[in-house]
């Protein structure tokens, strides 16, 4: 199989299982009699771990390589699927989910940095189009376990047959080391420190903006634009196809007129997009405003890692798992600081603050998706 058809699989199968397990969370908050606040302490633990584990995976993909690393990790995801539905009380709940946090982690940054191999090999932009397939897992991760939990299935074995599926496919799929060349690089005159530390502020806030919206859309829309509540989810919906859509497309539009340019461009469509939202408060403003803000950071996340890969003097390994910890303390920070904001202005005013200071941080300091990348890829990719 083609090197990028095999990395697309990677990402649809860790979204798969990651979404499969995120919507039993119920389940396993009843099924084991928690309250919400020791469903909360027991939640922490998966992201914890996972941050950790991706410094680690740093070390492993600098040493072995993204393809190697896929091959060792993968498997053991796989087998850690059925986890967190083996618990029997809180603290072996925080355990499974500490050890598939960790894992999921691990297999997260070696994913990353072997879809910028393949793309350095074939000379194509495909990171954006990696996570778009990776949201399309999500989406089927979601559904699955939806299906699984209407049909009372339990957990663990929810999480062993998609496990056992996910490896007999990636026995088959299993992507292979690929050869790349050594390019030039240009910082642009800034110490390597410096643009990592650039490419983590972008990488950061994007997705600051991106787990308000994913986790507050839903009350956002009924709540603030008085949407009926069984229409609660169709806000979600609306920003998750969007950002799907685009990321399916947008390496065309980024190889065709610039990393930099673009992502500026979708920063002014962001929040000319999200503003009437908040101005004249309406199901359909609402719509059009999730919709727009999914569109215009769609690209960022997958632009910051290529660059973060491309940064000289610095190994792809430790550079990506340092963008890719930040983006995932990004989505733990950024739902509670929206609903502490909320309780005192309302939830319209405290998500438009967080997205409106998130597009004006990545407009800002986008030029360091330039300074990391370079005209490595066919098209000016960097400018």
């Amino acid at each position: 199989m083609r090197p990028a058809a095999a990395v697309s699989a990677v990402f649809f199968t860790h979204a798969l299982l990651v979404a499969a397990c995120v919507s039993r969370i119920s389940s396993l908050k009843h099924g084991l009699g928690l309250s919400d606040a020791q469903l909360g302490l027991a939640l922490l633990a998966g992201p914890l771990c996972s941050v950790a584990a991706m410094f680690a995976a740093g070390q492993l993909v600098k040493r072995i390589g993204g393809g190697r690393a896929l091959r060792r990790t993968v498997p053991l995801m796989c087998a850690a699927a059925p986890l967190p539905g083996l618990a029997d009380s809180l603290w072996s709940l925080a355990l499974f989910l500490g050890i598939w946090g960790g894992v999921e982690g691990i297999v997260g940054v070696a994913m990353n940095a072997h879809a910028v191999d393949v793309e350095s090999a074939t000379a194509k932009p495909i990171m954006s189009r990696l996570h778009g397939f990776w949201s399309l897992g999500a989406l089927a991760g979601g559904v699955a376990g939806t299906v699984a939990g209407y049909a009372g299935q339990p957990v663990a074995l929810q999480g062993a047959e998609l496990g056992l599926a996910a490896f007999a496919g990636f026995v088959v799929l299993a992507p292979c080391p690929v050869a790349t060349k050594a390019r030039p690089v240009d910082s642009g005159g800034r110490p390597a420190g410096t643009v990592l530390v650039l490419l983590g502020v972008v990488a950061f806030c994007s997705n600051l903006a991106e787990g308000s919206a994913q986790t507050w859309s839903s009350v956002f829309f009924t709540d603030t634009a008085g949407a009926p509540r069984d229409l609660a989810g169709l806000g979600l919906a609306v920003y998750a196809v969007s950002m799907f859509t685009s990321r399916l497309f947008i390496d065309r539009v980024l190889g065709r007129f610039g990393t930099v340019r673009t992502v500026r461009a979708l920063m002014v469509l962001a929040g000319l997009g999200f503003l009437p939202a908040l101005l004249v408060p309406h199901p359909v403003t609402a719509i059009a405003g999730l919709m727009a803000v999914g569109l215009g950071f769609s690209p960022v996340i997958p632009a910051a890692l290529r660059a973060g890969s491309k940064i000289p003097g610095i190994a792809p390994g430790p550079a990506l798992a340092t963008v890719s910890g930040l983006t995932w303390g990004a989505m733990m920070c950024g739902p509670p600081l929206v609903g502490g904001l909320a309780a005192v202005s309302g939830v319209g005013v405290a998500l438009g603050l967080v997205v409106a200071f998130a597009i004006v941080v990545v407009a800002c300091f986008a030029y360091a998706l330039r300074l990391g990348a370079v005209e490595a890829l066919r098209g000016p990719q960097g400018r």
